[in-house]
């Protein structure tokens, strides 16, 4: 594994006012196979910020990457925020991706319309 690999462990899209479930991916290489720096760097991503262990996922990235062809497909254009996550997409599509951040107001910050149902932000499946 390189070191500048850039591995996404969770995704989620949003199209149309809908989203698309949240997809864990299954890690790609086993544990004891990442350098120390990476083993180190995945232990704090778990402890601190999203909790999901490197053994969890559901799905593998062969399958990641037809279903993100699939709902993307018809898509005119695609947006992500940050510059690594819009080249990971971009490569994965070989498509353009275009990076909102620094255009656009991150999501959290956006006015909350909740009683249209325009926007949601529940974390958890089905609540929207």
């Amino acid at each position: 594994m390189s070191k500048k690999t850039l591995f996404r462990k969770k995704s989620r899209f949003l199209r149309l006012m809908r989203r698309s479930p949240d997809w864990i991916m299954m890690p790609p290489y086993p544990f004891g196979a990442l350098f120390e720096r990476v083993k180190r760097e995945n232990n704090w991503l778990i402890q601190n910020y999203h909790r999901i262990e490197w053994f969890d996922g559901n799905v593998n990235t062969k399958y990641f990457t037809i279903q993100l062809r699939n709902i993307t497909h018809r898509a005119r254009y695609i947006y992500s925020r940050g510059q690594e996550k819009a080249h990971y997409l971009s490569n994965l599509l070989s498509r353009n991706v275009y990076n909102l951040e620094g255009i656009s107001p991150a999501f959290k910050n956006l006015p909350d319309f909740e009683e249209c149902g325009q926007r949601c932000t529940h974390q958890i499946l089905n609540q929207c």
